[in-house]
């Protein structure tokens, strides 16, 4: 039953790896990556994941469940955050 479920979205899901270049307080750059899951939601490519895992990322490659590599961009946030109650 849940393997069948599965198995029907399963390329539905993908990875998400972010990439976050800046700089320290000093001046130094430094790049930092995120990394997350995502679920395709339309055939136009629009994916829904959770904002920590692209927040201020300067670069994000999806990967699909076939192992091909897309880079995408943030196409729109929601206005508040599922943590924020108000």
């Amino acid at each position: 039953a849940i393997s069948g479920v599965a198995r029907l979205v399963q390329d539905s899901v993908v990875v998400i790896d972010a990439t976050i270049e800046g700089s320290s307080l000093m001046g130094i750059p430094v790049t930092a990556t995120s990394s997350g899951s995502g679920v395709i939601i339309a055939e136009e490519g629009y994916i829904v994941t959770c904002n920590h895992v692209v927040a201020d990322a300067t670069s994000i490659i999806v990967t699909l469940n076939s192992g091909t590599k897309y880079e995408a961009v943030v196409a729109g946030r929601a206005k508040r955050s599922c943590r924020d109650p108000h």
